[in-house]
């Protein structure tokens, strides 16, 4: 059985073809096994793929007390801790916050959460009156950062 002419003619497009396949396909086979190498090497590449992307970083979960009594965390690519907010204290709940002595009352709970978020900060989170209800209060542990 033969096979037919049209599969056994070299045509321009078959030329061109096996041309592009033998031309880049080693090329780009020793590019991806260099990025490879230097992967598992742990290395810095000498040429960056830009098909490649760089890892991201993650930050630690720490956070920085303000001396308004509030809480900032890392961010940012440096992981750097986020400036302090320059709100007045009158942002805080009237209703919470504490203007001598004699108005601290103990906690119920035994730990405060004064990790940041949103909105204003829990004024028991300020470092007078953590330093108070732990005198004060036998079933006090702290805050929860």
């Amino acid at each position: 059985m033969s096979l037919p002419r049209s599969f056994t003619t070299v045509t321009p497009l078959s030329k061109a073809l096996a041309l592009i396949l033998f031309a880049l396909l080693p090329i780009i086979a020793f590019f991806f096994g260099m990025s490879y190498q230097q992967m598992v090497d742990g290395t810095e590449p000498a040429i960056r793929i830009p098909i490649f992307r760089e890892e991201q970083k993650a930050c630690t979960m720490e956070a920085k007390l303000c001396p308004d009594g509030s809480a900032v965390g890392r961010s940012g690519p440096n992981c750097e801790f986020a400036p302090c907010p320059t709100s007045s204290p009158s942002m805080l709940i009237p209703s919470q916050q504490f203007h001598n002595k004699e108005d601290y009352t103990c906690p119920q709970e035994e730990w405060i959460n004064c990790m940041p978020g949103f909105g204003p900060a829990d004024s028991r989170c300020a470092p007078e009156f953590l330093q108070w209800a732990k005198t004060s209060c036998p079933d006090f542990k702290g805050a929860a950062y």
